[in-house]
């Protein structure tokens, strides 16, 4: 099957060490999403790594409603898959906070923070700081 969409493995991670190691949780494919400004992350994410909700921000939706949204700030990495599993790029980013099973998406801004390039069509890839982070490309 050709599925239209990009998804990526992700990491969140709080913006302060503990003990010198930045705590962090992992999420597979989740959907980017350039057409949003921000990325939404789920609280439960948030929450596992220690950070708290610090601002709110307003958002308009495709269908034109307007919602606002609590923000954070947290390290978003995105990871490469198969051998390159352990290698991503990684930056600290203003996130969207989202309650509840939401689902994780990464949005524009945080595409420009980790000066990722991405190629669409028939051969699709992810391209973050020069390494390959996702690719459908026959290898």
């Amino acid at each position: 099957m050709n599925d239209p969409h990009i998804n990526v493995n992700i990491k969140v991670c709080g913006t302060k060490s503990r003990r010198g190691k930045l705590q962090c949780v992992g999420r597979a494919n989740v959907l980017v999403d350039s057409g949003a400004t921000h990325s939404m992350i789920p609280r439960g994410m948030l929450d596992a790594v220690g950070i708290a909700s610090s601002g709110q921000m307003n958002a308009s939706l495709a269908d034109g409603k307007s919602v606002e949204y609590q923000t954070a700030k947290a390290r978003v990495c995105m990871m490469g898959d198969g051998p390159d599993a352990g290698k991503g790029v990684c930056a600290n980013v203003i996130v969207g906070v989202v309650d509840g099973e939401h689902i994780a998406t990464v949005g524009a801004s945080t595409l420009h923070a980790l000066k990722v390039k991405m190629e669409f069509g028939a051969r699709r890839s992810i391209v973050g700081s020069g390494e390959v982070i996702e690719s459908d490309r026959k290898r």
